[in-house]
């Protein structure tokens, strides 16, 4: 178990890599141009849209390959190996990328099937289903920027005091490589960057989320699994015995953390201490909870927001409980009342869906039954 499945992929010259980003920043610029131009609806407008983005794709791309690729990237790190330049994959990276699209090609074939529009509703002709799943495709964009920064914010925030935190250590803020996202901060990102987005463009929110709300849970299950490749998200000590417990190798995030930041584990050591696998138990709760409110909840779904809170209360259960077992501190910790700082966000959406619930549930029975109200 590494954090790197696989540590090198592509091996590439110099010369090579120069070749393949100069060609593909046109190849881009082309793709997002047609993509524009048949989104968009083929009009002459659509065409000028297509034409001022591929120009801005395209010079974009040489630029960026120009003034910050060749010269701190390929230069420098051929310099080092001899001419050339290794394209390492990440699983954990490539992990968080696979969850993201399973989620968003999920999302973008229900809102096709329900619509996400105010007065849309199965069955849709051709044109409403094509205008819902491009208003979805187009607000992945957003919700994957928001969603890494709100995660880093929260990261930043639960982490700001003490002489090792940010507060102490600003430049360490924008040092995103080393670590250090959260999933609720990135759920809070995701979900304004969504309401924001539903807003601007009259999109029903509630029936969005409906639809959204699912697929966070399956592209988490596959964010889990990044997170035990990379060794994050650990377990505290399990018990011996513990038929399911985990040791990671030298490398990997939770066996440097002992080592180097709590010194409890000596450098010589194979491996970590036998750890709970949260990493395990959350991804597979979330795959259970995915399955409950696609297979259960959502055919029988009576008002718009309902599949929403119905991972509000699932989620947060399973965040608390998976909590209980975890052992990376820096997460947030607040040991004097022994709960975390995911437990207490756990609590706060719980409660918030409670409102949230009376307060749909009250606005559906009147829209059933508008004499009674």
């Amino acid at each position: 178990m590494r954090p790197e499945l696989i540590p090198h992929l592509l091996y590439f010259t110099v010369s090579t890599w120069k070749l393949i980003l100069y060609v593909g920043s046109p190849v881009m610029g082309l793709y997002t141009a047609v993509t524009t131009w048949w989104r968009e609806g083929k009009t002459q407008e659509a065409r000028n849209r297509a034409v001022w983005t591929g120009l801005a794709w395209t010079v974009g791309g040489v630029a960026a390959t120009k003034f910050f690729a060749i010269p701190y990237w390929l230069t420098a790190d051929g310099l080092k190996h001899g001419g050339y330049v290794d394209l390492p994959l990440h699983t954990y990276g490539l992990m968080i990328a696979i969850g993201f699209i399973v989620a968003i090609t999920l999302s973008a074939r229900e809102a096709r099937r329900s619509g996400i529009f105010p007065g849309q509703s199965p069955p849709m002709d051709d044109e409403a289903r094509e205008r819902a799943g491009n208003a979805v495709m187009d607000l992945a964009f957003w919700v994957l920027i928001a969603a890494i920064v709100g995660a880093r914010v929260y990261f930043i925030f639960v982490n700001w005091g003490g002489p090792e935190g940010y507060g102490a250590n600003p430049g360490n803020i924008f040092k995103f490589w080393t670590g250090g996202l959260v999933f609720y901060g990135g759920l809070i990102g995701a979900v304004s960057a969504s309401v924001w987005y539903a807003r601007r463009n009259g999109i029903n929110f509630l029936r969005l989320a409906d639809i959204g709300m699912p697929t966070v849970s399956i592209g988490q299950f596959f964010g889990r699994l990044g997170c035990l490749s990379a060794g994050c998200c650990w377990g505290r000590t399990a018990p011996a015995g513990f038929p399911l417990a985990l040791k990671f190798p030298p490398g990997s995030l939770a066996y440097d953390t002992l080592v180097n930041e709590r010194h409890v584990l000596s450098a010589s050591a194979a491996s970590t201490p036998p750890l709970y696998p949260t990493q395990l138990m959350d991804g597979v709760g979330e795959l259970l909870i995915f399955l409950v409110l696609v297979g259960i909840i959502r055919p029988r779904k009576r008002y718009d927001g309902q599949v929403m809170l119905a991972w509000c209360f699932l989620y947060p259960l399973l965040r608390f409980s998976d909590e209980l077992f975890r052992g990376d501190t820096e997460r947030g910790v607040y040991t004097a009342i022994h709960v975390s700082v995911g437990q207490l966000t756990s609590v706060a959406i719980a409660a918030l869906a409670l409102v949230v619930l009376f307060v749909l549930r009250k606005r559906s029975g009147a829209a059933v039954n508008p004499a009674a109200a």
